[in-house]
């Protein structure tokens, strides 16, 4: 899977709801990476890089389970 094969109705409330940071690591792991290989690529530590993922993860499915039961 890669950011580009994603649904675009995904793609695009990631883009609105989460910060740069949390956008930027989806986008990495999406693209293939690990959580190292992105603490390493965005100078921040493994946990940190592993938090960003989770909480990535977190927001978009509650905003997704809100968009859903529209």
């Amino acid at each position: 899977m890669s950011w580009n094969t994603l649904d675009p109705h995904i793609r695009e409330l990631a883009t609105k709801t989460l910060t740069s940071k949390q956008l930027t690591v989806l986008k990495l792991n999406t693209n293939g990476m690990s959580t190292r290989r992105i603490a390493l690529a965005l100078d921040i530590s493994e946990p940190a890089a592993r938090g960003l993922l989770t909480r990535a993860h977190q927001r978009l499915n509650i905003e997704l389970r809100k968009d859903t039961s529209a």
